[in-house]
């Protein structure tokens, strides 16, 4: 055989093979570009599975602005005062473990309870008895809606909302990350507790800021809006048990686990007929900024005080935080850093000794970063293997009272066989010997890193390359597209742009620089923080999604990886995000470079804070703590919102302190707080405000 022949051989061999490895992505890529939904197909279920065959009676409430109306079979609809209908319908929905979902009440009884209010009472699945009260305003456009649910039998929800269909459109939308959106609506959206507009002028409809849900869901395609009054999306949560072999099992306890005789109690609130021509928007970050980034540092690998001075003060050399060279102190950058109170040099609380030991080293760089003000110093557990109570007290107590500590970094806990103390663990098991719950509570420790989103992205993902082994082809497509491309993302691309971002792609779907995900769209549940119902005890969990590493600014072209990760900076800011890095600064695998016997900081990691120095410097990336962050986000949750009829928005501080440097955002051309204009700036077309509002106080917010 010829060289020619040989040669057209190995050409349509090569030719065959391209086309088959494409046959092969196509199989995976027309999977995962099929739309992820969030939601329930309610058409499937019947509405109002109601047992009431007396003849209908239909109850109105009339005001100046809208027609409240709930026949006897619990159908509610709102009109305007020309009877055009605005809201079409509002439904109990319930999805139960080990239950079908379903939509409506099994019995019903409607009442009239006076001349502004309406009862709906109602049994669910399970025995659950669900009491809706519908209040009206007569004078004002308001209509509120509490709701009362009543477990009598044990139950773990997955889901109970209220359905509400509207018969006008939607108009504006208004994101998870406080951007609006007023044309061009994806299909679906999460939008946390922020809101939604329907309609305009007399025929509308308004909801937003209603802490008082779990969370909120659209389909822009049906006009219909789920408010999710317990949703297990909005509250991630695992539990690892003890396991003697240490092997790594856990449990999803995100959905809510509810007793018989358990209560809760949910409200929300609409604007119904005259709603604001302009709505002010709750900022993510105080003070104008756009974005935020946190940096949480796990103390793994932190015993040598040498890695400390390097990555905070740029340089083992440099012991003193007023002579800081480089690094976080060097920068301005704030961190959430964790500690353990007790290593191999002794404990935290040790006498000052002479000479001078690692552990009083260690404790006297913590004094000077905490004195800043900048930096938030919590536990990373208190020691490397599993903490008897004395010892739990002993160190929780010294982190209050030297740090004003609040957060908490679990350690350890993975194989389920140390650190039993953790909050995914037993900290929050009374019958432990390693209950902690009561010492958290005591000495106010409330802001837990919950690994639950890591661990629950890391079981979605499997590996292509098992799955060839297993030879489930057409499942390691799937496999190989979703651990890099999002759904989202490959619907707004065609098949040869997602196959040049798969091949070139420096990022994985599951490594944005933005906790708010955006790569995986609109209608994607990402909270950033959150209180469990059932699990918890009131205590709050903040979200990581994966540890950053930053290996690459080590290697020959550092270059083009500095470049990258500004690009993601950049990004964030874009995308008004939040990013809370989970990483390990002071181990020194990444950031820390040796230099004639001395450590230093990373020259490249060293830029990336001095980058995010200017952004913060030019109010656009705040740079913040873990502490700070949810301090002011829990205030905000205790600020008002309310709509008036002549479409100015009154807020008010519910808190016993001030909220400084409330920020809000509003597409408009002006903005005035009690008739003076706030500081401000222009974003595209939008305008960020902020000031200061005083505890107890209110501020009316004017625009135009």
């Amino acid at each position: 055989m010829n060289a020619k022949k040989i040669f057209l051989i190995l050409l349509v061999l090569a030719i065959a093979g391209i086309i088959l490895l494409n046959l092969w992505l196509l199989a995976g890529y027309r999977i995962i570009r099929q739309e992820i939904t969030y939601l329930p197909d309610i058409s499937v279920y019947n509405s109002g599975i109601i047992q009431n065959h007396e003849k209908t009676v239909t109850y109105t409430i009339k005001s100046q602005y809208y027609t409240l109306e709930v026949n006897s079979s619990g159908k509610v609809t709102v009109k305007t005062p020309d009877n055009e209908v605005i809201m079409s319908d509002l439904t109990f929905f319930s999805d139960y473990e080990d239950h079908q979902p379903s939509l409506g009440f099994f019995d019903i009884e409607v009442r009239k309870e006076n001349d502004s209010t309406i009862s709906i009472r109602g049994e669910g699945t399970s025995e659950t008895i669900v009491n809706i009260m519908l209040k009206a305003s007569r004078d004002l456009p308001e209509f509120e809606i509490s709701i009362s649910t009543e477990y009598n039998s044990d139950v773990i929800v997955k889901r109970e909302a209220l359905v509400a269909a509207f018969a006008v459109p939607v108009s504006e939308v208004y994101r998870k990350n406080r951007k609006a959106d007023n044309e061009k609506f994806e299909a679906e959206y999460w939008l946390d507790k922020q809101g939604v507009k329907f309609g305009h002028g007399s025929k509308s409809a308004l909801i937003y800021h209603n802490t008082a849900a779990s969370s909120l869901q659209l389909s822009t395609t049906n006009n219909i809006l789920f408010i999710n009054l317990d949703f297990f999306e909005d509250h991630p949560y695992v539990h690892i048990p003890f396991q003697a072999d240490g092997g790594g099992r856990w449990i999803d306890l995100s959905p809510s686990k509810y007793s018989s005789n358990d209560r809760r109690i949910n409200s929300v609130k609409f604007y119904i007929g005259s709603t604001p021509e302009y709505t002010p928007r709750f900022m993510l970050v105080p003070s104008g900024f756009l974005a935020g980034h946190v940096f949480t540092e796990h103390a793994d690998g932190g015993e040598r005080i040498e890695s400390h001075y390097a990555v905070y003060y740029g340089s083992d050399t440099i012991n003193d935080i007023r002579f800081a060279s480089g690094g976080f102190v060097g920068h301005n950058i704030p961190v959430t850093k964790s500690v353990m109170y007790i290593d191999y040099n002794g404990k935290l609380s040790d006498k000052k000794t002479e000479p001078v030991s690692g552990r009083n080293m260690m404790t006297e760089f913590l004094d000077q970063l905490h004195l800043t003000g900048k930096y938030d110093i919590c536990l990373h557990t208190p020691e490397e293997h599993n903490s008897d109570r004395a010892t739990l007290e002993e160190a929780i107590s010294y982190m209050k009272d030297r740090y004003d500590t609040r957060s908490w970094i679990d350690h350890g806990m993975y194989s389920g066989k140390y650190n039993r103390e953790c909050f995914v663990c037993d900290g929050l098991s009374p019958e432990s010997e390693y209950y902690a719950g009561d010492l958290w509570h005591e000495f106010d420790t409330r802001y837990f890193w919950n690994t639950a989103v890591e661990m629950k992205h890391l079981m979605k993902h499997p590996s292509a390359k098992n799955e060839l082994k297993k030879f489930r082809l057409r499942n390691a497509s799937k496999v190989l597209w979703n651990n890099h491309l999002s759904a989202y993302r490959l619907n707004s691309i065609n098949y040869f742009q997602a196959l040049s971002e798969l091949v070139t792609h420096k990022i994985s779907n599951e490594r944005e620089l933005n906790s708010l995900m955006p790569g995986k769209g609109e209608s994607s549940p990402t909270p950033l923080y959150w209180q469990h119902p059932t699990y918890t005890q009131g205590l709050y969990s903040w979200v990581t999604n994966y540890a950053k590493d930053y290996y690459k600014l080590s290697l020959k072209d550092a270059d083009k990886h500095l470049e990258n990760e500004k690009r993601q900076i950049d990004e964030l800011i874009s995308n008004w995000g939040i990013f809370l890095n989970h990483g390990y600064y002071v181990r020194g695998l990444d950031v820390i470079t040796e230099q004639n016997g001395r450590l230093e900081i990373n020259p490249y990691f060293d830029q990336i804070l001095a980058y995010m120095e200017e952004s913060q410097n030019k109010r656009n990336l705040y740079n913040t703590t873990v502490k700070e962050l949810l301090d002011y986000w829990r205030l905000i949750e205790n600020v008002s919102y309310s709509c008036n009829p002549d479409g100015t928005i009154e807020l008010y501080n519910r808190n016993d302190i001030p909220v400084k440097g409330l920020s809000l955002v509003v597409r408009a051309n002006k903005v005035m707080i009690d008739g003076v204009i706030p500081s401000c700036r222009r974003v595209e077309k939008d305008i960020v405000f902020w000031f200061d509002l005083a505890a107890r106080f209110s501020a009316t917010i004017e625009c135009e």
